[in-house]
Parts: structure tokens; sequence; C-alpha cells
């Protein structure tokens, strides 16, 4: 398998996380330092079952974990209209503005992708080939992080959706699904965007890209 997403330049703290995932946990994420914190505080998360763990940043992050699944968010107190619920328009309190779920499965990487996708035979005959995918910008791409390399998948309509990351240490290991939420409120499509980039301590685009290739380049 090529190894088809490197480490790319996207600031100080980037920089630092794709250099090497065993530097010390400050240097990781110096770049989310802010006025009011000189060090960002950094936790190693170590998965019960010893299938991987990875380092966030404690003081920007939400991590809850419970039996099988990890859930790193974070979310800010706004009421709005859930821009993905096409048909009632509901209202939900919070704008979640990072929102990262890990979970170990065991299984052959295809069957795990086909399983998790909810993909028909029709589908895997389209997508796959050999128990391999069929890759395919903007839809299924290759992917490594840290000591892990597989694919990725990208799913969703109108903005709203996720990419779901499929990654192994070796093609014997169990597999790793990371399904990574879209953040529709804060994309171009919605119309109250801007104002919701305003609201106090909300995470941005480009910071919730940096924090995520920042935690998934610690994987290990």
């Amino acid at each position: 398998m090529k190894k088809s997403i490197a480490c790319i330049g996207m600031g100080a703290f980037l920089i630092s996380a794709c250099s090497s995932a065993k530097n010390s946990n400050e240097n990781s994420f110096s770049s989310l330092s802010s006025s009011t914190s000189s060090v960002t505080q950094v936790k190693l998360y170590e998965d019960p079952s010893h299938m991987f763990s990875f380092e966030y940043p404690s003081d920007h992050l939400t991590l809850k974990s419970q039996g099988d699944i990890t859930n790193l968010t974070h979310a800010i107190s706004s009421s709005h209209p859930d821009p993905c619920d096409f048909k009632d328009g509901k209202t939900i309190p919070l704008l979640t503005d990072f929102s990262v779920q890990f979970e170990s499965r065991e299984g052959n990487l295809s069957d795990v992708i086909a399983e998790e996708l909810r993909w028909t035979d029709e589908d895997r005959a389209q997508y796959m080939t050999d128990g391999e995918l069929l890759t395919q910008e903007g839809f299924i791409e290759e992917a490594e992080y840290g000591e892990f390399e597989g694919y990725l998948v990208i799913q969703g309509v109108e903005g709203c959706g996720q990419t779901v990351y499929f990654l192994q240490k070796t093609s014997q290991s169990p597999v790793l699904v990371v399904t990574r939420k879209k953040i529709t409120e804060l994309s171009d499509i919605v119309t109250n965007a801007e104002e919701y980039k305003k609201l106090p301590g909300v995470i941005l685009p480009e910071q919730e890209e940096e924090l995520f290739e920042g935690v998934m380049h610690t994987l290990q």
C-alpha cells in the first residue's frame, strides 16, 4: 500500500506533530497556547485493550470513553437550527465544533469497511478488488497516521456527513475506525456561518483541522 497522505506544513503545531509522535507533549501542540495559557496541557490516552494510543490537548478537547468507543469533542452553548435536519429543522442547544470517534474493531479490513459503511455485495464489487479499496479522489483515499495506515472514505450530502478512516498497524491487526464529523455550521453553505465563527470559544475550521491532524499524527 502506498503511503499517499504525508505530513504537510500547517503551522508550528502540525510540523512538530509530524516530525515525531514521541516528541514532548508541550512541543506537539505548542501553537495552541494562548495569552491565557503559556503551555497547552497535553494528555496521553491509551486504549484499555492496548490497541492504540494518542495524545490530545486536554484544555481544548473533552475525552470520554465507554466500552470500545472513545470520543474527542468540543462544543459551546449556542441554540441554533440543526443544519443537517432536512425534515423538521429542529433547534439544538450546542454547537459542536470538534467531534472525532475512535473504535477498535476485530476482523479483516474489507469486512470492517463494508460493515461500517453498510455496503451491499454490489457496493463491494464496485469499490473493492481483491479485498482492497479502489481509490477515488474526494471519495476513497489512502491514509497514513502515526504507526497506522489504511483508507479514508468521505460520506455526506449538502455539507453534512463525516469522513471515516480505516487504519491498521499491520494487515493482521485490529482495524481502528476513526469517524470525523463535518462541522456544517461553520461551512460556507450555512447562512449564519460567519456569525457562528464569532462566538466566544468556538474552534474555527482551520483550528479543527490542526487539532485533528495533530492528534492523528501521534497515533501509536
